[in-house]
């Protein structure tokens, strides 16, 4: 089921991305990711429309849910929809 899920959202992620073309900032390391994130977004916000992702799961569907601005409930699997 997990497959399947990575498979939807990376069709309809690849979409938004084809169709709205945003810069995208990545921020990588082992120590400081998240006040980076946060400082980064706290500053861009102010004179952009900016997406961060909602949590910290660093896997593919946290990606591709941060793309289509949606949660996932892990108790419904299909509520982004």
């Amino acid at each position: 089921m997990k497959n399947f899920l990575k498979k939807i959202l990376k069709i309809f992620s690849q979409a938004v991305l084809k169709k709205y073309k945003p810069q995208i900032i990545g921020i990588t390391g082992s120590i400081g990711k998240t006040s980076t994130r946060e400082a980064i977004y706290i500053i861009l916000k102010k004179r952009f429309n900016t997406r961060k992702s909602i949590k910290d799961y660093n896997d593919e569907i946290e990606v591709f849910l941060t793309i289509l601005g949606c949660q996932l409930d892990k108790r419904n699997i299909f509520k982004w929809l």
